[in-house]
């Protein structure tokens, strides 16, 4: 067996890399957080220690990036200034064989037989029973936060390895984590702007010509201070209700709430299949909505998430749901709405409206609201970051929003909104179907009524 040698095609980390890459192969560091700038060659130098870590100890090291079809973009299909593909990196005499739809790489049993695989956060769900040695969480910032509560427990118990590398999005999760890594002598922690990078012949990693250029062509400020200098305190671009949520931190209305015994607890869902189920409780008390509490998880049936609301003080009187519920189910022939009925969970549809107009609404509802810090603090951190996709390409904010995590508790919110009163614009009353009824019944009962009620739903909803 010939030697192999790694790293492969001549990498060797940069100066501002070193201590990272001693930190996490020599020293035996166990967590890692890194706030490096755009560009600074941070999957590029994990995927290295990844490599020497997986000959080192037959594991499973997962490459974690927001959403799956992100980590095949970025590092599975990935390339380098010079030209050489991320996987180039690897040394082929070590690989036995190549899965691009698992976007898995396997050793040859001689070296181990490690697994190196590209995964999502956005299917939180399948990271579950795996046994990973390493993970290297990659744009932190912006996966989902349940992610790190679902593998943590497994690395603890496995003595394996967490690296965290983002650039800031606000004081989100990954400001949590950089606080938490400050403060423990266990952890790596480092921040890097662009003016701490050099090249091994001194020039920056990223000019300042550069940079101009991105804000020439129309790059927010505020991004730039992100991407490039690191600002954890510039304001998230692109946030639908940043300003909002912002006013109702600075009036009190995000701290401590107490749930009133006397009114009654509504719930609003944003019901996942494949994708995450959001819960938000909550009360209408003397013109204010209270926002009290907040659930979210993935993988689960219907059940599970009637156990919780079972679980829960609370006396309901409403459960609201958007108009899919409706939908039959291929496999069973039966809806979501009739398995809840059979649970003794009784479904009010949201009307149907466009996300546009959710977010209108929340924005009228967000002003008279309140929330609880403690049991919605991932809801609000959800709420914060719900954003439209900036275009790199043409320059411009995309008309619709990021499909990541912050999708489910963002639905599940406007649909809540949609349907406490909101001042001068009453909301149609939405329709019900009775468990006496079947579904069919319910639906040539209510056709008149869809019909009209949509008419007068867009009508007053374009007049906000």
């Amino acid at each position: 067996m010939g030697e192999v040698v790694v790293p492969h095609l001549g990498f060797k980390p940069r100066g501002y890399q070193r201590r990272c890459w001693d930190a996490l192969l020599k020293d035996g560091v166990k967590r890692a957080a890194l706030c490096w700038h755009r560009r600074a060659g941070k999957d590029l130098l994990m995927l290295n220690i990844a490599q020497i870590f997986m000959l080192e100890r037959s594991c499973l090291v997962w490459h974690l990036l927001p959403q799956f079809n992100q980590a095949r973009r970025v590092v599975w299909n990935g390339m380098t200034s010079e030209g050489h593909g991320f996987l180039d990196y690897f040394h082929p005499d070590l690989i036995e064989r190549r899965r691009d739809d698992q976007m898995l790489l396997q050793f040859k049993k001689e070296h181990g037989g490690s697994i190196y695989q590209c995964v999502g956060s956005d299917q939180p769900d399948k990271l579950m029973g795996a046994n990973p040695a390493l993970v290297i969480f990659s744009e932190y910032a912006l996966a989902d936060p349940q992610c790190w509560d679902y593998i943590r427990p497994i690395l603890n118990e496995n003595d394996g390895v967490a690296a965290f590398i983002s650039t800031p999005r606000g004081y989100n999760h990954f400001y949590d984590v950089m606080a938490q890594a400050r403060e423990s002598e266990s952890w790596f922690s480092e921040t890097l702007t662009v003016n701490d990078t050099k090249r091994a012949d001194g020039t920056p990693v990223v000019t300042e010509d550069l940079i101009a250029e991105d804000r020439r062509s129309g790059m927010p400020d505020e991004l730039i201070r992100q991407e490039y200098y690191c600002d954890f305190s510039a304001p998230l671009t692109g946030a639908y209700w940043g300003k909002e949520l912002d006013e109702a931190e600075r009036e009190g209305r995000i701290g401590d709430l107490v749930w009133r015994r006397e009114y009654p607890v509504h719930t609003a869902w944003d019901l996942g299949m494949r994708d995450a189920t959001a819960i938000w409780f909550y009360q209408v008390v003397d013109g204010y909505v209270h926002w009290i509490d907040y659930y979210a998880s993935s993988g689960e049936g219907l059940e599970h998430y009637v156990k919780v609301l079972q679980t829960k003080p609370y006396v309901y009187k409403e459960h609201w749901a958007p108009h899919d519920i409706r939908v039959r189910e291929l496999g069973t022939g039966v809806s979501r709405w009739q398995t809840a009925a059979d649970l003794g969970v009784f479904f009010r549809v949201v009307p149907r409206l466009s996300v546009e107009e959710g977010v209108q609404a929340a924005r009228l509802v967000i002003p008279r609201s309140r929330f609880d810090k403690v049991k919605c603090a991932d809801g609000v951190k959800g709420l914060r970051h719900y954003r439209k996709e900036w275009d790199t390409h043409n320059r411009l904010w995309s008309a619709k929003p990021v499909h990541d995590w912050t999708e489910h508790p963002a639905s599940a919110f406007r649909y809540g909104c949609l349907t406490v009163p909101r001042g001068r614009v009453k909301v149609p009353e939405p329709i019900v179907w009775n468990i006496e009824e079947t579904f069919e019944q319910a639906l040539e009962r209510n056709d008149g009524i869809v019909r009209e009620r949509r008419s007068a739903e867009q009508t007053q909803w374009k007049g906000i």
